[in-house]
């Protein structure tokens, strides 16, 4: 007995300190803690993260980063892919001519290209033979001509092309490397490393933990190309664990140097940056020292954040080039330009000013070179004034262009005009002309539109293979991984991860204050706060990510909001049901069932105590039951009152009245309580006329089959009452104590008085007089009070009286105003009226004989009409 006292004790002190849920945070931030570390949270965590990016603002794009689209229509026209090297020089050439600031190649030349043949020397040959000349050495080599010379001649003229080059997991053939076993390889080696990597000290190495096990190969260009380009980036793409693209490799360490990534290369040729400017710490960031900042022309540091392997996370600008993201312009176009489209273009823009004798395009031409002069002279102050006058300048070139070309619009919509009246074929050739000359110029705008513009050129053709995919898009060009990296250096809009030891902390209170806030609510309200804090904390999580770029574990959040909520929870709906469970079965025999989900709804209720409330509270006492009892057997006794008492409960009940107890044969109840009814006593006073009436019935059922039938006088009153748990903390009962319970019981041992079954209070009648038929009965005093009450009968409903009972009643009124006023004989008259109408009304008949006693023996002259019982 004494344990179970302890172990109570304990229950009870857990509850109260709220130590169940101190345990229930523990764990729960024990399970995230744990299962964050495993792939599948981080994949889940990287969808949340792809989800994000739907939500977040695009960041701006940079204006001169512009992309040459190896595309579907550059296919078409310079065939199949890979192309020659000569396609390559030719829009090198285009690129070269319009002025851009840097060109990067996202196409490997691992492989020498083979010799071409020559058409010309060709020619020149076959003219020889014909003239029966005779052939040297010189005219036999050249026939042929490599490609790759070209291309290189092409890359170092123009002087500002960046290649890449590969990491790869693959060994070097064993003839690649006798081949490159020499000394013009070496030294082209040499000064590829020199263009592509800083050198680091050994110790250095453990610093930087940016060696990949895997990839230790590196695969340059070819020899021509490693002496030509400017730099060199790698661009070996890394994927996350799911194979989307997020993030870049901006530095790998190799053989003792940190080789950089393409768009880190780019990034520092169009800043005018060296390796020298450079520092790498890895986890950290790479340390950038005054470099040109092309938006505002400043020269600034930078901290670019990367993690242990060198990654650094893209915010991207737009889907990829492949949906139109950055300017745009197919390579093709380059190749119309430099074949035939430039000198065209230039010499009918010069045409239009000579015959309106207007050289802007001179002028500006001239203004835009004296200005490139004093850029590259000017300091920070003046820098930004004088690129912005170059742009400016660079707008007035391109709009007064555009404006020739509207010339040109308008006289081809009047050859239009011309040939809806009839068709010339003349005018219909020059009509053709005249669009194809639109068509021209308008891409030669285009192209020079890459003026001072930082420009990659790659595959976004479908079926090149070099497609993936990344939280925008599933069919994403991968060569757009490039601008989107240096725009977000650029832009400086970096993607950083909170700190982990922070995601933790979060993961912490958030686990405590769900615990506490869970703990505190009911199931229902427990379930709305889990659902309205978890929108607000995830809305919350993408407006940081949207707008300050910082990536909070998401899922580890979600699921400190969820685990110990749902935890919790679902031990409330298991005591809360189990509770729920307990009260229905404890009271579905008591109360009615809307007054049991009352008591559901607020099970402290059933606390140990009471509380002060006006009830109306009803008796009922089956008139002679002890001789009833003394006729019958047992069985049929407990059947009898079964039926009896089953059909009174059901009555009350869907009244919302709640069974105080039965004592044998009599019934107490009360309305109002525990569930508050405002009409409390109108309900008490229908349930107990249909009590009446199905008594009647009982009765009328019970004497066809010969059995003993059953009357019962109810007593009702209205008045203030405790009500609540009384009793012990082992045994309680809900009940009703007070003067007007120990009232209504008085009333209905009263109703012998008067030969009547259904007796209430003047209380109670003042409530429902509206709703009722009732007569008066009496003023009396019951055993144990001194303040006399009025008493009435409770007939039926308003207006359910049958007109003889209305002329019954009638006379009995009569009757009963003689009496108070002493007029015996009268009074006596007109009851014995109302019996002839119906001849066993029982008040009449008491009247009757009252009267007849005080004819013989009046009552003293301070007769104040109260008649006081004198036993219960």
């Amino acid at each position: 007995m004494k344990k179970g006292i302890f172990f109570k004790k304990i229950y009870k002190f857990i509850q109260k300190k709220k130590i169940s849920g101190f345990i229930i945070g523990i764990i729960s931030f024990f399970l995230v803690f744990v299962f964050s570390f495993s792939n599948t949270y981080n994949q889940f965590e990287l969808k949340l993260y792809d989800l994000r990016f739907k939500f977040k603002p695009k960041i701006k794009e940079w204006n001169r980063l512009s992309f040459v689209d190896i595309d579907e229509r550059s296919l078409q026209i310079v065939g199949n892919f890979p192309w020659r090297r000569s396609t390559y020089v030719n829009g090198i050439r285009a690129l070269q001519r319009v002025g851009v600031n840097q060109f990067s190649l996202d196409i490997m030349f691992l492989d020498n290209s083979p010799n071409q043949l020559d058409l010309n020397s060709m020619t020149n040959l076959q003219k020889k033979v014909q003239k029966g000349e005779r052939l040297s050495k010189n005219d036999l080599n050249s026939l042929v001509y490599s490609e790759d010379n070209l291309f290189a001649s092409s890359v170092f003229d123009m002087g500002k092309v960046i290649l890449p080059f590969v990491f790869s997991t693959g060994e070097i053939d064993k003839e690649v490397l006798r081949k490159r076993d020499n000394l013009e390889y070496k030294s082209a080696y040499n000064e590829f490393l020199e263009k592509s990597s800083i050198a680091v000290n050994v110790k250095d190495k453990e610093k930087y933990k940016l060696l990949d096990d895997q990839k230790l190969t590196i695969f340059p260009p070819i020899l021509k190309l490693m002496k030509s380009a400017k730099m060199f980036g790698f661009v070996d793409r890394d994927t996350d664990i799911d194979g989307i693209t997020r993030k870049i490799r901006m530095v790998r360490y190799n053989k003792g140097k940190l080789f950089f990534n393409l768009s880190f290369v780019m990034f520092m040729d169009a800043c005018n940056i060296s390796f020298k400017d450079v520092e790498v710490k890895s986890g950290d960031a790479i340390y950038v020292k005054n470099f040109l900042d092309p938006l505002t022309q400043i020269h600034k540091n930078i901290k670019i954040p990367i993690d242990n392997q060198g990654m650094m996370y893209i915010n991207w600008a737009g889907s990829g080039p492949r949906e139109k993201s950055f300017n745009i312009i197919p390579f093709s176009a380059l190749l119309e330009y430099i074949e035939w489209t430039a000198e065209e273009s230039e010499n009918f823009f010069d045409q239009i000013e000579s015959e309106n004798q207007s050289f802007v395009l001179s002028s500006l031409y001239e203004k835009s070179s004296n200005l490139k002069k004093k850029y590259e002279k000017a300091d920070d102050k003046n820098r930004k004034i004088i690129w912005n006058q170059l742009i400016l300048v660079k707008e007035e070139i391109l709009n007064k262009k555009r404006d020739y070309i509207n010339i040109l619009k308008t006289n081809i919509l009047e050859v239009e005009d011309t040939l809806k009246s009839g068709v010339d074929p003349k005018l219909k050739e020059e009509y053709e002309l005249l669009k194809g000359d639109l068509s021209v110029y308008n891409g030669v705008l285009k192209v020079e539109n890459l003026s001072n513009h930082i420009v990659i050129s790659g595959l976004t053709a479908a079926g090149t293979h070099d497609l993936g995919a990344t939280p925008n898009s599933n069919d994403y060009a991968r060569v757009g991984i490039y601008p989107n990296a240096i725009n977000t250096i650029i832009q400086n809009e970096f993607i950083r991860k909170s700190p982990i030891l922070i995601d933790y902390l979060l993961m912490l209170i958030i686990i405590f204050i769900m615990v506490f806030l869970v703990q505190s609510l009911n199931a229902r309200q427990s379930v709305l706060a889990i659902v309205g804090l978890s929108l607000f904390i995830n809305f919350i999580i993408i407006i940081i990510f949207g707008y300050l770029n910082i990536w909070i574990q998401q899922l580890g959040i979600i699921m400190s909001l969820i685990i110990p909520s749902v935890t919790i929870v679902s031990l409330k709906y298991m005591r809360e049901e189990s509770q729920r469970r307990f009260i229905k079965n404890a009271f579905s025999h008591y109360l009615a069932p809307g007054v049991i989900d009352e008591i559901i709804k607020n099970p402290d209720s059933l606390e140990l105590g009471g509380e002060n409330r006006v009830i109306t509270t009803f008796f009922s006492d089956i008139q002679g039951f002890s001789s009833i009892s003394e006729n019958l057997t047992a069985p049929e006794l407990v059947s009898l009152l079964n039926e009896y008492l089953s059909a009174m409960t059901d009555i009350i009940l869907s009244y919302g009245g709640t069974i105080d107890k039965y004592e044998g044969d009599a019934i107490m109840a009360f309305y109002g309580a525990p569930v508050l009814f405002e009409d409390h006593a109108l309900r008490a006073c229908y349930a107990m006329i249909d009590m009446k009436k199905k008594l009647r019935d009982l009765q009328d059922k019970w004497k066809e089959l010969g059995r003993i039938e059953l009357y019962a006088r109810m007593g009702m009153n209205t008045g203030d009452a405790v009500v609540g748990n009384m009793g012990s903390t082992t045994r309680m009962d809900y009940t009703a104590m007070g003067d007007s319970v120990n009232l209504a019981s008085r009333l209905e041992g009263a109703n012998k008085f008067y030969s009547t079954y259904s007796m209430i209070s003047d209380a109670t009648y003042e409530l429902v007089k509206d709703y009722v038929e009732v007569r008066k009965l009496d003023k009396i005093k019951v055993v144990g009070k001194n303040e006399p009450v009025i008493i009435y009968e409770l007939l039926s409903r308003k207006g359910n009286l049958s007109n003889s009972m209305y002329n019954m009643l009638e006379n009995y009124k009569n009757g009963l105003d003689l009496f108070q006023t002493r007029e015996w004989e009268k009074a006596k008259e007109e009851f014995k009226k109302a019996l002839l109408i119906i001849d066993d009304d029982g008040p009449s008949q008491v009247y009757v004989k009252r009267c007849e006693f005080f004819m013989k023996k009046p009552p003293s002259k301070n007769w104040d009409g109260v008649y006081k019982l004198t036993s219960k």
